[in-house]
């Protein structure tokens, strides 16, 4: 038996639309997904980036206290510093090593972020997968952001395709809805045989077919028709505000990442300046210092100042990669516009 139906008011091509545009959705929420995963990655990895550089700058620091207090052990022993002096260097190195307990918990811990994003154990990680080496300042941006961006960027977003397909499918819903209120024709066919005989089963004389036609559709639905026709409007509705606060938001993402992309980099210069600036200090601190001008806490100060001023600059540099891939990720891809 055959039957086709005769698809006069598009109600079949309708639900294919509506189908393919579900199944585009799926698709691209998908791809929406994966991209945040990514993004979380790559954020993730300079964070461990950041942190493994400022733990090597208190590593170091606490290199140059330990030094610095056994040069002022040396000078209170022969009478040339007083304890005071002393106890000063001490608690300085003593502080600076009680940062070190909390900077090697933050590597591990976003050791283990790292691993469970990339669906390891942070044994595996460190074993098995090589992230390399690199340090935090030698990772190459990309060339700096076009002037001007052209909006058609966003359209490469899957949370705006995923939407903009939802949209498609609850609009191909209204007129399924509606097609459904109208009669369907229908089409069969029967091909079978009129042997009498089972030898005479696949014969031709003993073929036989026919075909009939029928209508169907609602008399009366008591009126199921016109609220599916409501229910697919008010979905439709429903997607199109969704689709608009997608859109939205997607402008408002990268609006706010080229704050951050701008904002970062002014930061990276700013505080790298300050980096020069307070190395220089030290410079001339320990020159007077060792001369006699210049007292302990002055020679401290600039070691303080130089410190807190290179976890500063590991921070900058972090927040830079992390708003370069921020933008990246709002853009839907980065700025590169294809050809």
């Amino acid at each position: 038996v055959l039957d086709y139906e005769l698809d006069l008011w598009g109600r079949l091509a309708r639900e294919r639309e509506a189908s393919e545009a579900l199944l585009e959705q799926s698709l691209f929420a998908h791809d929406a997904v994966r991209l945040n995963v990514i993004a979380d990655v790559v954020a993730t990895y300079f964070d461990l980036r950041s942190a493994e550089r400022q733990l090597r700058i208190t590593e170091a620091t606490v290199a140059s206290r330990e030094e610095t207090f056994r040069l002022e052990q040396l000078r209170f022993d022969v009478g040339e510093s007083d304890e005071l002096a002393l106890r000063q260097a001490q608690s300085e190195l003593e502080s600076t090593l009680a940062q070190l307990p909390g900077q090697r918990e933050r590597v591990r811990m976003l050791e283990g972020a790292l691993a469970l994003l990339v669906g390891m154990t942070p044994a595996e990680l460190m074993a098995e997968l090589d992230y390399g080496d690199t340090e935090l300042e030698a990772i190459a941006l990309p060339d700096g952001v076009p002037a001007v961006l052209p909006s058609a960027l966003l359209l490469r977003r899957p949370d705006i395709r995923s939407a903009e397909a939802g949209l498609v499918a609850a609009n191909a819903g209204i007129g399924v809805a509606e097609a459904s209120r109208l009669p369907r024709f229908n089409l069969g066919g029967l091909l079978g045989t009129a042997a009498g005989d089972a030898g005479d089963l696949f014969t031709s004389a003993a073929g036989t077919w026919g075909l009939s036609a029928t209508v169907m559709g609602p008399l009366f639905d008591f009126g199921r028709s016109a609220s599916r026709i409501e229910t697919a409007e008010a979905l439709a509705e429903q997607a199109e505000v969704q689709y608009r606060a997608t859109v939205a938001q997607a402008f408002n993402e990268v609006r706010n990442a080229l704050v951050s992309y701008e904002a970062s980099g002014e930061r990276v210069e700013a505080i790298g300046r300050q980096v020069a600036a307070f190395e220089r200090t030290l410079e001339l601190a320990e020159v007077r210092y060792r001369e006699g001008f210049v007292g302990f806490i002055e020679l401290l100060d600039a070691q303080r100042a130089l410190l807190a001023a290179e976890l500063a600059l590991s921070e900058a540099m972090r927040d830079r990669l992390t708003a370069t891939a921020t933008l990246f990720k709002a853009l839907g891809g980065g700025w590169q516009v294809e050809g």
